[in-house]
């Protein structure tokens, strides 16, 4: 077993004990954050992002989409995900989820994660399709809208499902990697040590 799949399987095995001992679903603190809409960045609602740890030991993410007003409607909603900041637009159409034919101003959906981000910050990259009061034009919003040419969203969260700033994720990442790697080290010297002595 190489040192890698090592600390995956340690990562697994402790997150599945949590769920163990907390229950089934273990909820992580939930981040809200605005969803914004054309290039000017517009604020037309909110996004909630709730983290939440299985009972096999795997993640979902449940993501609450909000409309503020009256008037706008959602039509579609992709989410793209992967393990560092968000830095440009991704193509909707190769998001890891997606939900076409909507309506109304709120959405509820669950991305599940697997094991892929366990004990490491997770990135999203929410996108809607905004349907007009009238019908006749869509907008284009990110939740986590970051200005850019073109704009794009970005959501990072921590293993504890808060949000966590976009220059630390990969940081965090790396250095929780890195610690994890050297607990494993520390504990085979240790076991070494003893065999040696014992």
């Amino acid at each position: 077993m190489t040192r890698r799949t090592r600390i995956r399987t340690l990562a697994v095995a402790a997150f599945a004990l949590s769920a163990a001992v907390f229950g089934a679903a273990p909820a992580l603190a939930a981040t809200t954050v605005a969803i914004r809409a054309g290039a000017t960045g517009d604020p037309i609602g909110t996004a909630t992002l709730d983290r939440t740890l299985q009972g096999d030991g795997s993640e979902v993410v449940t993501i609450r989409l909000d409309l503020t007003g009256s008037g706008p409607t959602l039509e579609e909603v992709h989410v793209c995900v992967g393990g560092d900041p968000f830095t440009r637009r991704e193509p909707p159409g190769r998001c890891a989820f997606s939900a076409t034919g909507l309506s109304g101003t709120t959405f509820v959906g669950d991305l599940d994660l697997g094991t892929a981000y366990l004990g490491r910050p997770v990135c999203l990259q929410p996108h809607l399709a905004v349907l007009s009061a009238d019908g006749r034009s869509t907008a284009t919003a990110y939740a986590g809208w970051t200005t850019g040419r073109p704009f794009f969203g970005s959501v990072c969260l921590g293993p504890d499902g808060t949000e966590v700033p976009a220059g630390t994720a990969g940081g965090l990442g790396l250095a929780l990697l890195v610690a994890g790697g050297l607990g494993v080290a520390l504990l085979g010297s240790r076991r070494a040590a003893r065999t040696r002595n014992g």
